[in-house]
């Protein structure tokens, strides 16, 4: 898209080495000595162009209109936005990202907890310690995601998942790490989806340190040209005390890997050790609670255990008139939801369960007591 195109005298803005001569007869210091010589050309520049790149194109010609000189600007500008964010509102990529990872993993956790709350607190048992392993019993399935067989429409709904989520917004950022000539907004914008490959956070690696894409080089203007540079009253006036808001990359800095890793803010030779680093630490983590979580079960589990065989206690408890406590590592039994239970290998007939009463189907006898 063009956005603005002006021509103008060359003359104008033409300056040679200082001193500069006496002005001529049309007020311009034209023609000029061969050497070294200084121009400048205004463009428009607002925020209204910010996070885009404009590709500024000076095209000097004689009066026969045959070109004498091309040079060809490209400029990036930036608007810093809040909380010392150079890209300003390429931060809502950032936000976003996160955002929709974020929500979609609570919405399919909580379809997955609802699938499977019948899973644990259908079993039998008074007790924390049985409300506790009722939670366990639910986080597993939810985990798992069995229960997703029962409901058509969620295993639908969570066909995607918050891997694919992740798996996209690292291609994202892949794609900056293309040695195309990608033009310099891209980074900015991609860079907003490091999250998502490890690639950002520096705090594990003393020598490394962020690179603000604000930063200048030190100004060092041509000594032949040092005060032009410095009078406000010069056509090649240089303000100093202007604030930098171009996007600017360490001298040469190659396309790719390279430009994208600045513009995350690391050094390029830092983003493999911080991307393994943190990856290593989310498996150490993930290691420590799940052996945390197998100590509990574990210690839970030596609790003293009745001296009753399976049998007489079914008795004992149906003689009293109580649902008999099943199995807490019963998979069958968890999977009950009707009248009829699977036959055990320590009855001799099947054992049926209505209300509070056991009867044999067999013989059609009150009793529990089989051998």
């Amino acid at each position: 898209m063009n956005t603005f195109s002006n021509n103008s005298a060359l003359c104008d803005t033409l300056r040679s080495p200082s001193p500069l001569p006496s002005l001529g007869g049309d007020s311009t210091y034209c023609p000029i000595p061969a050497g070294q010589f200084a121009l400048s050309a205004p463009i428009p520049f607002n925020t209204q162009n910010s996070l885009t790149t404009m590709d500024t194109e000076l095209r000097v010609v004689d009066p026969s209109g045959n070109e004498i000189l091309c040079l060809s600007v490209t400029t990036t500008p930036l608007h810093p936005g809040p909380l010392d964010s150079p890209y300003g509102n390429a931060h809502i990529i950032f936000w976003a990202t996160i955002a929709l990872a974020a929500t979609y993993w609570l919405i399919v956790g909580f379809a997955q907890i609802i699938s499977a709350w019948s899973r644990g607190f259908s079993r039998p048992g008074p007790g924390i310690w049985h409300q506790f392993e009722s939670t366990g019993f639910i986080l597993a399935s939810a985990i798992s995601g069995e229960r997703f067989s029962t409901s058509p429409a969620l295993m639908r709904f969570c066909s995607p998942s918050l891997r694919d989520i992740i798996f996209h917004t690292q291609w994202c950022a892949a794609l900056a790490m293309v040695a195309v000539q990608w033009p310099p907004f891209i980074y900015p914008l991609l860079s907003q989806t490091a999250w998502a490959s490890l690639t950002y956070n520096i705090t594990l690696n003393a020598h490394s340190m962020h690179w603000n894409p604000l930063n200048v080089q030190p100004y060092n203007p041509p000594s032949d040209f040092a005060d032009q540079l410095a009078d406000p009253t010069s056509v090649i006036y240089i303000d100093q005390s202007i604030p930098n808001t171009i996007f600017l990359l360490p001298p040469n800095t190659t396309t790719g890997m390279q430009s994208f890793a600045w513009s995350v803010g690391v050094q390029p030779q830092d983003l493999f050790a911080i991307c393994l680093t943190l990856f290593l630490a989310i498996i150490a983590g993930t290691i420590f609670l799940s052996l945390f979580l197998w100590m509990v079960d574990w210690i839970f589990s030596q609790r003293p255990s009745g001296s009753l065989s399976s049998s007489a206690l079914l008795t004992n408890t149906a003689s009293k008139g109580h649902m008999p406590q099943l199995s807490a590592g019963s998979k069958d039994m968890l999977d009950t939801s009707g009248d009829e239970s699977r036959s055990s290998t320590g009855l001799a007939t099947t054992i049926l369960y209505s209300g509070d009463t056991y009867f044999d189907r067999k013989s059609a006898l009150f009793t529990l007591a089989c051998s």
